[in-house]
């Protein structure tokens, strides 16, 4: 039958779906925003799963909170299995936390759509920080509710996208820090170390020099990210 097929024969009454050309992730998400007419909106993607009950206590939650432009929840990270590893590093809302790490899981988050008129859809220029940086844009002036409850699984293991393109989402990662803050922060510096410490652990190893080289590695990223230097 074919994926085609099983899921045409899977969709029926309000499901609608598409199948074309692959302009990326973030442009096929926008043309599904484009076609809807709802007045909030959640994505899931294909390896992430919403746990029972979840758009009920989303929900609820956009119904107490009618002011809210985008509200996140708990959710775990699982395995391909669907094991859960450990819960996804979640908390309440402060922009300025944003600097150092996302902590919005994004199967968790209900959008209201007025957000999206007012700030604009995802970026299709990004391929992995394209919910990170809307976040950014959103929470610059709008007000993002943190629902205390796990709603979702995020997937993760070494043949996601983002854990098999790691070092592509950490200078996404740092054009967003400089375009949102001026400069990426140390704690942005110190991921690009532990990535290149994976990729090559002996570049690291030797006495004192290693040593250097480490914390050279760490200057030259957030150099690189640096919003106040001149572009030659």
């Amino acid at each position: 039958v074919g994926r085609r097929g099983i899921i045409r024969e899977s969709c029926a009454g309000d499901i609608r779906w598409r199948s074309g050309p692959d302009g990326g992730q973030a442009s096929a998400i926008n043309r599904a925003i484009r076609e809807t007419s709802g007045e909030y909106i959640l994505w899931l993607n294909s390896d992430d799963e919403l746990r029972p009950g979840a758009l009920r206590a989303l929900g609820a939650c956009a119904g107490a909170n009618p002011d809210a432009d985008l509200i996140y929840a708990r959710a775990d990270m699982i395995d391909d299995a669907g094991r859960t590893i450990r819960p996804y590093p979640t908390f309440a809302f402060r922009r300025s936390d944003l600097r150092r790490k996302c902590y919005v899981c994004q199967p968790s988050v209900l959008i209201r759509r007025a957000a999206l008129e007012r700030v604009g859809l995802l970026s299709e220029a990004l391929d992995l920080c394209f919910d990170y940086e809307l976040w950014l844009r959103i929470g610059r002036d709008g007000r993002l509710v943190f629902l205390d409850e796990v709603v979702a699984g995020s997937r993760h293991y070494g043949q996601t996208k983002t854990a098999s393109r790691r070092l592509r989402g950490l200078v996404e990662g740092g054009y967003l820090m400089r375009a949102h803050f001026g400069v990426a922060s140390w704690r942005w510096s110190a991921k690009w170390v532990v990535h290149r410490w994976t990729l090559d652990r002996r570049r690291f190893l030797v006495p004192v020099l290693g040593q250097l080289d480490l914390l050279a590695c760490a200057w030259r990223y957030r150099k690189r990210f640096d919003g106040s230097r001149r572009a030659s």
